[in-house]
């Protein structure tokens, strides 16, 4: 199987400089390289930014049910009060 790759490419490259396809092959894989570092490192971004947004959220809950809470306790206060 391999060596019908192998065989396969060399046909295909006939006509073509050896070293310039080499070259070029090496610079699509540094360029591939390249590109999935800075896919790993804009997903660590995302995930960072969504767990702090995430822990804002919850925040924002909790203050909204102190809030509930509050609102309620004064509504009580105010009826007992009249």
């Amino acid at each position: 199987m391999r060596e019908r790759t192998v065989i396969r490419e060399k046909r295909s490259l006939i006509g073509y400089d050896d070293e310039k396809v080499k070259s070029y092959i090496h610079s699509l894989q540094l360029e591939i390289r390249a590109l999935e570092r800075q896919r790993r490192e804009e997903h660590q971004v995302f995930m960072n930014q969504s767990a702090e947004l995430l822990g804002e959220i919850d925040q924002l809950k909790q203050k909204a049910h102190e809030l509930d809470q509050m609102e309620t306790n004064l509504k009580q206060w105010i009826q007992r009060n009249q």
